[in-house]
């Protein structure tokens, strides 16, 4: 049988507090700043977690972003799509009239040709649609416009 003394008694209730104290600071400080690390010393592995998760993060709102702008993107393509094949509806329509009039005086043909040249400019205007400052349908070109006034895509014209 051993015996305890009294001092060694005294010692371990007193490790015993200091230890309480300890973990009861921690906590105090873990409770005031919100936060389960303070310092990535306290823990490495969950300061690791912790930053992957951010990263992920991070990830996930680019992500957002992306499909956001990817679905404007497509919009604006869909709505000038629509816009051109309107036009062209409108174009056959004025070549379905002028075909049927048989003889034609010179400002009925003035009056078609008019009427060509704006659908033609609707359909210009519908192909250099931008979307954020970029050509919808240049391709992976920066040109401002995919198409210029004579029609020609930019990405094909050759040299002169």
């Amino acid at each position: 049988m051993q015996r305890v003394s009294s001092i060694s008694v005294v010692a371990a209730a007193d490790r015993n507090i200091q230890a309480a104290q300890q973990r009861l600071a921690a906590a105090t400080r873990k409770a005031s700043s919100l936060k389960e690390i303070e310092r990535p010393s306290d823990n490495p592995t969950a300061t690791a977690q912790a930053m992957e998760v951010r990263a992920q993060l991070r990830a996930n709102v680019q992500y957002e972003r992306n499909v956001s702008n990817a679905n404007a993107w497509l919009s604006s393509a869909d709505s000038a799509i629509s816009r051109g094949v309107n036009t062209i509806h409108q174009v056959r329509d004025v070549l379905l009239s002028a075909a049927n009039q048989g003889t034609m005086t010179p400002s009925t043909r003035e009056t078609h040709a008019l009427q060509l040249e704006a659908l033609r400019k609707d359909l210009l205007d519908a192909a250099n649609t931008q979307f954020m400052g970029r050509s919808v349908f240049a391709g992976t070109s920066d040109a401002p416009r995919a198409f210029d006034a004579d029609g020609m895509h930019q990405g094909w014209r050759t040299p002169r």
